[in-house]
């Protein structure tokens, strides 16, 4: 998770290749800002949507929307100082970029796992859910995790004598993280198929229609979205850390590390379009609301156009009145 050995810039760059990525940065950070902002404001603008797992969301929404607008930028000066060997502007944009990098990933995998553990509660505790998972309770646990996020990397900062030991036990942290959201989604598929097949009997002798349980299986199956994508996007990343940890003279330069870092940072403009697509409920907001801003747009320019036209009656009369 933490890159912080540096390879200085070298002649040989794949010219092709980091411009390439440097285009897929700046489209996919274009799209994470707007689409992540649309997201916190439409939370910000619809009491019905804050509720307890969307505070979890809108979290993890303003960590993609910083890396969209923070990261991505910082990564393609990166990449295009590490392309016109330009040491000192390319060691610049590290020490900024590697600690924001931090902060967020160890905050998206911290927020993706109060999710994973939120609906784990859901399906266990039933009717208790509502009482122990409230509002309040999530919202420190969200402070908390960015509290957590900013500590540990500012010790990353301070321990820079230990920064092999410090960065292993980083990764460490991660993959452990990762592994223990598998375990619970596996229990959760557990636990749903079997509610799912005490429901179906219930539904059959009472002739009910799914309640509950059915809004509790549409957020599991936004869970497993989200999670899935964290880790298509973040396993290549894992993957040359684990390389690099055990068979240093494999990985070489930074081209792996500028592929699997893309790859990575592609996550922050996919998880919008899964809650769009998934919740239906933002969804209709985010149309509601960027309707009522054309609506405003539209009212506005209609009362310039009949300001203009007031004003040039006006001119109109008084250059008659002159005459």
């Amino acid at each position: 998770m933490n890159n912080s050995t540096t390879e200085q810039p070298s002649s040989m760059v794949d010219g092709p290749l980091f411009v390439s990525m440097i285009v897929i940065n700046t489209f996919s950070g274009v799209l994470a800002t707007i689409l992540n902002l649309l997201i916190i404001v439409t939370f910000v603008k619809t009491p019905s949507l804050r509720t307890a797992p969307n505070i979890l969301i809108l979290s993890l929404a303003i960590t993609d929307f910083s890396v969209g607008v923070l990261v991505q930028p910082v990564h393609c000066t990166f990449l295009f100082s590490h392309m016109t060997n330009n040491t000192a502007v390319y060691e610049s944009v590290f020490e900024v970029l590697n600690p924001i990098l931090v902060i967020l990933i160890l905050a998206s995998i911290l927020t993706i796992t109060a999710i994973t553990v939120d609906r784990f509660l859901a399906v266990h505790l039933h009717l208790r859910y509502q009482e122990l998972v409230t509002k309040k309770r999530i919202s420190i646990v969200v402070i908390m995790i960015w509290t957590f996020s900013v500590l540990w990397t500012c010790l990353l900062l301070l321990l820079t004598k230990m920064t092999i030991v410090i960065v292993h036990i980083d990764n460490f942290l991660f993959l452990s993280l990762l592994l223990m959201n598998i375990a619970l989604v596996l229990k959760i598929s557990c636990v749903i198929r079997q509610h799912a097949a005490q429901i179906q009997v219930q539904q059959q002798a009472m002739n009910a229609q799914p309640g509950a349980a059915g809004n509790i299986k549409r957020s599991v199956n936004i869970m497993y979205y989200v999670l899935g994508t964290f880790c298509i996007c973040y396993s290549p990343h894992t993957c040359v850390w684990i390389m690099k940890a055990f068979m240093p003279k494999l990985i070489k330069g930074l081209t792996a590390l500028t592929m699997v870092n893309t790859i990575l940072m592609l996550n922050s403009s996919i998880n919008p379009i899964i809650y769009f697509w998934r919740i239906p409920d933002m969804r209709n907001a985010a149309l509601q609301l960027l309707r009522c801003f054309r609506r405003n747009d539209n009212h506005r320019n209609s009362n310039n156009d009949a300001n203009a036209n007031a004003d040039n009656n006006v001119n109109h009369n008084n250059n008659n009145f002159r005459l």
